[in-house]
């Protein structure tokens, strides 16, 4: 994905990975809370893992407590232990409500496009999961479900004739509210995962960032290409295994098979309309007698028609200067040749 975006980063940071956070996945987070007056962290050590500033969509003193960049490893686990301490040093206490949440940013750069669709795919099977053990923000417009809401910005990611790079940068720059916004990819090379409800409470906190690394991690060894069916043929306990490791636990809940098997098929759904129009398209690339600009501006023309899908074809034929347009009035039947469309097929 860094190739695409430009972002990679070579820095190394001091500290290595650790039995908390074994793996080099650098991570972002922000936490947002209200009626913070006087939280003034007296560790000077807490100004290297984070920074504080005025966020204007909060109330009452409200504040974004940010890491100042990227960590894994044991940098991560100090960056919490110095925010817990803080925390509980404060002579106060932080007012929670619908405007508060957390949001991690999850680096992306050293993931092939391959994994990185595979990543999404595993995402969307577990979005209600997560929604679920993250407090459940589904319903907040600042927080917006790929599964109910987004189903047409992700979908042609699925479809292998926009595999490069130019198609991938212009169908990944979603809505920022989206609890799964991959904008944030040509920015920060990063997906950013807005879904956590506000809390102050690092233990919550670093469960959900591990939940999230280990997602990221097992989309790189788990082929996605069949998911549903081998969610089905290994069973939805023994997946979830396989999914979040040992972090199974933490996603497991009263319910979550049928959440799971909820988001099974909604992942279906992006597969299977993607391995349409992947076929579709390579069979017009290889029909020779379909592939006259005559025969496919037609088969354009009889899809729009019809309310199709032609896109594959679209891809094929130079722009007709708006004469389709002239089959599309009152007396379209009338001037369209569909019995030659009939002989073609």
């Amino acid at each position: 994905m860094a190739d695409i975006y430009g972002k990679i980063e070579r820095e190394e940071y001091a500290l290595s990975v650790c039995e908390e956070f074994p793996t080099k996945t650098k991570v972002g987070v922000e936490i947002e809370l209200e009626n913070m007056r006087g939280f003034h962290p007296r560790n000077p050590i807490f100004n290297k893992y984070w920074v504080i500033s005025d966020d204007g969509s909060l109330r009452d003193n409200g504040m974004e407590i940010k890491t100042s960049k990227g960590f894994y490893g044991k940098d991560l686990q100090v960056a919490f232990d110095v925010f817990e301490e803080a925390i509980k040093e404060w002579d106060g206490e932080p007012s929670l409500s619908e405007r508060t949440s957390v949001h991690v940013h999850l680096s992306m750069n050293y993931m092939t496009l391959k994994e990185f669709i595979s990543f999404l795919t595993l995402y969307i099977c577990v979005e209600k999961i997560l929604f679920k053990v993250s407090g459940e923000r589904d319903n907040n417009i600042y927080c917006l479900p790929i599964g109910t809401t987004h189903r047409e910005d992700f979908l042609p990611l699925f479809e292998t004739r926009i595999l490069r790079n130019f198609a991938v940068k212009a169908y990944l720059n979603t809505p920022k509210y989206s609890a799964f916004n991959s904008s944030s990819l040509e920015k920060f090379g990063t997906v950013e995962l807005r879904h956590h409800e506000g809390t102050a409470d690092a233990t919550r906190i670093k469960n959900w960032v591990k939940t999230l690394i280990q997602l990221k991690e097992s989309s790189k060894v788990m082929d996605t290409t069949n998911l549903p069916s081998d969610i089905s043929s290994i069973g939805f306990e023994r997946w979830v295994k396989d999914c979040f490791g040992e972090m199974a636990d933490y996603v497991s809940y009263p319910g979550y098979i049928e959440d799971l098997l909820q988001g099974a098929r909604i992942a279906q759904d992006f597969l299977f309309s993607a391995t349409i129009v992947n076929r579709s398209s390579a069979y017009f690339n290889h029909n020779r007698y379909l592939n006259t600009p005559d025969e496919l501006k037609l088969i354009k023309i009889y899809a729009k028609k019809n309310g199709l899908d032609y896109s594959p074809i679209d891809e094929l034929i130079e722009e007709t200067n708006g004469e389709e347009e002239e089959y599309m009035g009152e007396e379209e039947d009338e001037e369209m040749p569909e019995h030659e469309l009939e002989e073609g097929l």
